[in-house]
């Protein structure tokens, strides 16, 4: 019986006004919108902090920042969560709405967790049998590890117990552990929640390779804050997993993806380009993108502390991204990088986590 896993992977969003306050052009409504109900046992109306259901979504309406309302309708689209609405008006403004139809979007990377040989050393200098149950509790623990490192590395033959070692620690790595794969969605109605200042709006149905659960929306009084996540769980043995987080959908018409480089210049991409077929990572300062439009703007970054993992060395790798899907539309969001230096190579035999515990993806507990 495998280990249970929690998988935890975040997008925050802040939104904020311009100074010319636009309604960016609307696109038309989906044919394939669906009755959805929700259910609303968990909620609690609060003033300032409001949630209404209907039956083509929910719409959430809370006070922000320096007194700024904030809305976001949500709906279910052939199963798929959609964010129909993002909008904010500054206190004696008018709305401005800064994205429409944006799809909450998913990608893991999953490997086998292992146990490194320099963890065993101290354990075979002191006569202690080298068990399964012991590689099992101690790799939980281990620093250096690269599970997407294919075929990896194992003890030449010529080791003391090398044999018996591999045949433990089931090396040389092998192909088929590495899958990959985005989120699916097969929602029907949501889950409403107070917790405080908070409301929290849970989508079940989600599959996400190995993990399955649920998307989350969370909003916060007093703030201009949207947090996105997947919450899931697997059965799957000692997994390891990265994962990349994001909205798609904006448009390339009247809006562009600005950020401050590593130096604190401003840099910005107008989608003038082709099309991209996979992300493209920033090495953005504060770890921050900003999709600006006329009418405001949308900041994308991820949550620091269930973000981050412990590294040699403290460089900026590029945690945030940008990808051009068409002419049309575009699609921002955040990652942990798959090495410690340079880009994810084109030969996935090249790939690796680095040096660090690799539960980077998120929050990993074990139960």
């Amino acid at each position: 019986m495998g280990r249970t896993h929690w998988y935890l992977a975040a997008l925050a969003i802040a939104v904020a006004t311009s100074l010319a306050i636009v309604i960016a052009r609307a696109h038309g409504p989906s044919s394939a919108v669906q009755a959805s109900s929700c259910n609303m046992s968990g909620y609690k109306a609060t003033d300032g902090l409001t949630a209404t259901a209907a039956a083509d979504g929910l719409a959430l309406t809370w006070v922000g920042e320096r007194g700024a309302d904030l809305r976001m309708r949500l709906a279910v689209d052939n199963g798929q969560p959609i964010v129909r609405e993002l909008a904010i008006r500054p206190r004696g403004g008018q709305w401005a709405t800064l994205g429409r139809n944006l799809s909450p979007e998913f990608g893991v990377t999953t490997g086998r967790r292992r146990i490194g040989f320099d963890q065993l050393n101290p354990y075979r200098e002191m006569g202690t049998p080298l068990t399964r149950e012991l590689v099992e509790r101690e790799k939980w623990s281990a620093f250096w590890d690269a599970p997407l490192e294919v075929p990896g590395r194992a003890l030449p033959p010529n080791t003391p117990d090398a044999a018996q070692l591999n045949k433990l620690l089931d090396l040389p790595r092998k192909p088929e552990e590495i899958k990959r794969a985005t989120a699916v969605y097969q929602a029907s109605g949501c889950d409403v929640k107070t917790e405080g200042a908070r409301i929290e709006v849970s989508y079940p149905g989600l599959t996400l390779g190995v993990f399955s659960g649920r998307l989350q929306f969370t909003v916060y009084k007093g703030t201009n804050l949207v947090r996105q996540e997947a919450i899931a769980t697997t059965d799957e043995p000692s997994v390891a997993y990265k994962y990349e987080a994001g909205l798609k959908g904006f448009s390339t018409d009247t809006q562009r993806v600005r950020w401050r480089d590593t130096g604190g210049d401003w840099q910005k991409y107008e989608f003038g380009g082709t099309p991209n077929k996979s992300l493209v990572a920033l090495r953005a300062r504060n770890r921050i993108a900003t999709v600006e439009g006329p009418g405001g703007s949308i900041a994308v970054f991820p949550p620091p502390h269930k973000f981050f993992f412990s590294r040699e060395t403290e460089i900026n790798l590029g945690y945030v991204w940008y990808r051009k899907d068409s002419d049309r539309s575009f699609s921002v969001g955040v990652r942990p990088p798959r090495r410690s230096r340079g880009e994810v190579p084109a030969d996935w035999r090249a790939e690796r986590l680095g040096e660090c515990a690799y539960q980077s993806g998120g929050s990993l507990r074990r139960r």
